[in-house]
């Protein structure tokens, strides 16, 4: 797996958007994590020039099992150990398990959601190499308006690599 295929994989959740949140920070491997959100909550990073593992959430449960079947899965870097896990790349975890554990975590997060939350997670659309994001309670609340004021539509900065 690489970085594009990676990204493509996370950003193909339903709600996810992406964030390099630590711009400013004087460590560099910190400065070059991508963050993948549903809502406002992470549920995966990775270091995007480095590319050597992915921080994930992870049913506490099915933890330490994972950790003794893979010498690639060990306790999640800089995050509580118990609910993350981070998972190295071009180890003795295939490509598949990662985006099973990705998925994964993202429905972890999901369901921690606010039954509120989950139902304004937002609907994104890519075009002309942008994102644009609608609400679905705006559409729904009056979906003549909605079609009437596209250009309510907001840009969402992505990096650029």
């Amino acid at each position: 797996m690489n970085i594009e295929d990676f990204r493509e994989y996370c950003l193909s959740f339903k709600g996810v958007h992406e964030k390099m949140p630590f711009p400013n920070v004087p460590d560099k491997y910190s400065r070059d994590v991508l963050c993948f959100y549903v809502a406002d909550k992470w549920f995966c990073f990775v270091n995007i020039e480095i590319f050597d593992f992915c921080c994930i959430k992870c049913n506490p449960d099915e933890s330490g099992e994972l950790q003794t079947e893979y010498a690639g899965i060990r306790p999640g870097w800089h995050m509580n150990k118990k609910y993350w896990i981070s998972v190295y790349f071009n180890q003795d975890v295939p490509d598949e398990k990662i985006k099973e554990l990705i998925s994964n975590s993202y429905d972890i997060v999901v369901k921690s959601l606010t039954k509120k939350e989950r139902e304004m997670l937002w609907f994104f659309v890519k075009f002309g190499g942008n994102l644009f994001f609608i609400s679905t309670v705006f559409f729904f609340l009056n979906p003549i308006k909605s079609c009437r004021y596209v250009c309510f539509l907001v840009t969402l900065k992505t990096p650029h690599h």
